[in-house]
C-alpha cells in the first residue's frame, strides 16, 4: 500500500492480529502502536483474567450456534456493557450488523486459541500507546494495565467517561491523542 511508517491501531481483539503483525514481520516498517481496550493474550486463563464480568456472563450466548441466541445476546451486550455513552438507535444496529457479519465459528476460533503475545510485547521498542474506558466492561482495565508493565516505555491514558469503544465514547479526545502520538512520532 506503500505505507510509511504507519501507526497500528488495535482496539478489542484487533490487539491479537496486531501483534501477529509484529510477531511475523517485526517492527522495521511500523511507526507505533496504539492499543484501545486491546487484548494482548488468548486462552482460557486469559480470558477469564482479562474479561469483564458482564461479557463472560454473555459468553454462552455470545458464541451460540443458534442465529437468534447470538444475535440477542450480542444486542444485549452493546445495550450494557460496550458504550459509556447510550447510542442512537442508527449506532447501535451499526455495532450490531458489524458483529453479526462475523460467523459463530470465527468467535468460537478466535477465543479457543492459546497465545501470550508476553515475548513480542517485552521485545518491543517503538513507541506504544495504551487506552482504556474506565467504565469498560468488556475488557478489564488490567489487561491495559498487565500490557503496560511488560511494554514500560508505553503511554497510557485513561478515559474516565468512557466503555469499551473509547473512540466512540469519546472521539474528540480519542482523535486528538492520536494525532498528538502519530505527531510525535514523526519528529522523534
Amino acid at each position: 500500500m506503500g505505507l510509511i511508517q504507519p501507526v497500528l491501531v488495535g482496539w478489542s481483539f484487533a490487539g491479537i492480529p496486531l501483534l501477529d503483525y509484529i510477531r511475523e514481520y517485526g517492527e522495521n516498517e511500523i511507526g507505533g502502536v496504539l492499543f484501545a481496550g486491546a487484548l494482548t493474550r488468548l486462552g482460557r486463563e486469559a480470558f477469564m483474567a482479562d474479561m469483564g464480568s458482564d461479557t463472560l456472563n454473555m459468553s454462552a450466548g455470545l458464541f451460540s450456534d443458534e442465529p437468534m441466541v447470538r444475535i440477542n445476546t450480542l444486542d444485549q451486550w452493546l445495550e450494557q456493557s460496550v458504550f459509556y455513552h447510550t447510542l442512537t438507535r442508527e449506532e447501535h444496529y451499526l455495532f450490531l450488523g458489524s458483529n453479526v457479519v462475523v460467523p459463530a465459528f470465527v468467535h468460537q476460533g478466535i477465543f479457543n486459541r492459546q497465545i501470550t503475545n508476553d515475548d513480542v510485547l517485552s521485545s518491543m521498542t517503538k513507541p506504544v500507546r495504551i487506552t482504556h474506558g474506565a467504565q469498560d466492561c468488556t475488557v478489564k482495565l488490567e489487561a491495559s494495565r498487565r500490557t503496560a508493565e511488560i511494554i514500560p516505555h508505553s503511554g497510557v491514558s485513561l478515559y474516565e467517561e468512557a466503555g469499551h469503544a473509547v473512540f466512540w465514547d469519546q472521539p474528540e479526545r480519542f482523535n486528538r491523542e492520536l494525532k498528538e502520538f502519530v505527531d510525535s512520532i514523526g519528529q522523534s
